[in-house]
Formats: structure tokens, sequence, C-alpha cells
């Protein structure tokens, strides 16, 4: 049922309808058994991961209280989306903002307007700082928040739940596919830590094609989002897109066909290899897909242009797939403030090459199952865009 923007939704900042709740506690103050998360615990898609208790005394630095009440905003990155609703109180990294919504506010209505992805490029577009981007919380409160009487946003949170729901319920199955890739992986080349074929180890700098930039990253999106953004174009490659080893077109945003000619030694073609320089943790890796018109990779990524005359893309993959490969990025990349993967670190990269033909056979194993796995994700895009549709339709009173 149509239901019309009428004058009861009212426009108020953020920081008059919630508490941005920095409520600082002491490492020695927090006890065993305390819930941690950090950003490397939230997800893009709302949910959280891999959240555990601390033991006291593991917690070097001062971290913010939560309860089950706040939403935890990811101030550091803001285009990751890392924003949830918390089901259990504990402690929080400080470039997580808990935000307590007011009784006039619904948290679920808000925690879905604040991942419209218009509101995710606004807080990326008004961030400072250009390796490591961050939303001041003064600037967050002054977000705009349409807010339409306290029922009706108990509605509209309770519509985009279950359309959600259904959507990560499609995402979990499309995933699994990707533990088939690894199995068949292992079959046939066994595990590159023992290289028991005893096939040459090699970097990505002996994979990669003869052409310039064959191994590149790209400019910083927060500076191309602030000046030459648009919702068509040439597609621009975020973190956001290489989720959990998958290229995504979710929240997918463009620059113009000129600008983009001025970006060409950064663009992406299909079967270039693309690994997440920064997240939580990064590493992320994916294929860019065949047919799919050229993008142009951010800062937030680092691209692989392969020799197909000596390399495939799809052994590539799964290569720095394997847990031999992630553990050289934990290692290189373990101490730091902010864990981040520069030129140097993918370059040392070193994984065993079988001969060509061998990887051909892998390839082709890996084509039979995407085929299944393509068939999945067009569900899942038109589940995608089905629910981008609600979104925009919801708050604008249309339904």
């Amino acid at each position: 049922m149509s239901r019309p923007f009428s004058s009861d939704w009212k426009r108020r900042p953020l920081g008059e309808i919630a508490t941005i709740a920095r409520s600082i506690i002491q490492p020695e103050l927090i006890t065993s058994g305390t819930l941690y998360v950090g950003l490397e615990h939230i997800r893009g898609d709302g949910t959280f991961s891999g959240v555990q208790p601390v033991i006291a005394g593991a917690l070097a630095s001062s971290k913010f209280r939560f309860s089950d009440e706040h939403l935890l905003y990811g101030k550091l990155r803001p285009y990751l989306s890392k924003i949830v609703r918390p089901n259990f109180p504990g402690v929080c990294s400080t470039d997580i903002l808990p935000i307590l919504p007011s009784p006039i506010v619904d948290r679920g209505y808000l925690y879905h307007y604040l991942r419209l992805p218009e509101m995710v490029d606004m807080a990326t577009a008004r961030s400072a700082g250009a390796n490591l981007p961050r939303l001041s919380p003064s600037v967050l409160a002054e977000f705009s928040i349409l807010l339409p009487p306290l029922v009706e946003q108990q509605r509209i949170a309770a519509m985009l739940d279950k359309a959600d729901a259904l959507r990560q319920m499609r995402a979990v199955a499309t995933g699994k596919l990707d533990i088939l890739f690894q199995s068949i992986f292992q079959q046939m080349f066994g595990d590159p830590a023992i290289n028991p074929m005893g096939w040459p180890m090699v970097t990505p700098e002996e994979v990669k094609a003869t052409e310039k930039n064959a191994i590149a990253i790209g400019p910083f999106g927060s500076d191309l989002l602030s000046t030459d953004c648009r919702d068509e174009g040439v597609p621009l490659i975020f973190v956001r897109n290489i989720r959990e080893n998958r290229y995504s077109g979710q929240g997918m945003r463009f620059v113009s066909p000129n600008k983009a000619r001025e970006l060409a030694s950064h663009s992406v073609v299909s079967d270039d290899i693309l690994m997440t320089k920064m997240g939580d943790p990064p590493g992320d890796v994916s294929v860019y897909p065949k047919n799919t018109d050229a993008g142009i990779i951010t800062a937030d990524c680092i691209k692989l242009t392969p020799d197909t005359s000596v390399s495939v893309a799809e052994y590539l993959l799964e290569a720095f797939r394997t847990e031999f490969v992630q553990s050289q990025v934990k290692r290189a990349t373990r101490g730091a403030a902010q864990q981040k993967i520069n030129l140097s670190i993918f370059k040392a990269l070193c994984f065993p090459l079988p001969p060509i033909d061998e990887q051909r056979i892998f390839a082709n194993a890996v084509e039979q199952i995407k085929s299944v796995q393509s068939r999945q994700q067009t569900a899942q895009r038109e589940t995608d865009t089905l629910f981008r549709s609600l979104q925009a339709a919801a708050f604008a009173g249309e339904i």
C-alpha cells in the first residue's frame, strides 16, 4: 500500500535524535569475559564476525563502552559500511562510534538509514585524511536524518529487516560454492606450503603481463567521490566491491568517460586479479569478471594483470586465497597500527606455479562450478537490486 510522504516526516540532525556516546574505559578496568569489537569484527553487510571475549590485560589501550541499545558505526574508512546493531554489551575500538538513539527514533530505522548508499557516500566524501580517512563525530552528528513518526519508523525497519534477511540467506548459499574451489585446488596441487609436486615458487612479478602498470594501485577513492563520482559511467572499484573473496557490484559508483581516460593507467579488465590493500584484515582477492566493462581501481586495491602464457586467472585467484599466501600477508602487516598491504608486500608474495596445462584443467573445473554459481549470483544481484529499490521507496514514504 502506498504511503505518500507527509508533513509528519521531518529532517533532524543526527546529533539531535541520538547521542554519539564515547564513554571511555581504561584497559586496566576491562575484565575477563568482556566482549571486544574491533573494526575487523564488523562486516560490510552489517553482521559480526569472530567477536570473542577478552582476558583481563589483553587490551592495551582505552576503548568505548556500548550496550545492546547502541548502534556501532565504523568511522575509519566509512566506505566499508561497517555499521551494526549489537545484541550484547561490550567494549569497542575507538575507531568505532557507539550511537545511542533517543526515544523518538527506532534503532532499526536509524541502522538502515545510515546504511543507505548515499549516506555512506556522504560519510566518505566528508572524511578527513588521505591514507586513512576518518569521519569526525562532530561531522557525523550533523548528518540530516529523515524522521517519520515512530510507528512508521518501526514499520519500515521491520520490512527492511525481512528483506535483508532474505538477501543474507542468498549470499550464504552463493558463498558455500567457494569451498569447492579450494577443495579441488588442494586435490590437484596439494598444500602450497609443502608444494608436494616441487613446482617452482614464483612471485606476482614473475607472472605479470609485460604491459606497463600490470601491477598497480589506483587513486584515492575519497578524492574521486568528492569530485567526479556519479551514478553511471565507468565503474570505480573499492574494498566494498571485493567481499569475502568475491567481486560484488553492490554500492557501485562511477566516473565519467573523460575522467576514466585520465586514469587509464589504473584501468582493470576481465581476468585481472584484485587484492584489497586495506580492510579488516586486508588481502581479500577476486578476479574482475568476464564480459564486464573495464573499471578503475581506487587506492583500496592492488591489481595484477597476468601473463596468460604462464598463468591462468582462476589458478592465481585460488593460490592467493590459500592459507599459505594469506599467512604471508598477515606476517607482513602484523604489528602495524593499521594493517595495509603496499606494493612491496604484494610483489614479495610467493606461491607454486604448476605447468600452464595443469592450471587450465583446474580452470575448466572451476568454470563448471561457476556456471551454477553464476545462476545464484544473478539471483543475488536481483535480490540486492530489489532491496535497494525497497530502501529508496521506504525512505521516500512510497510504501
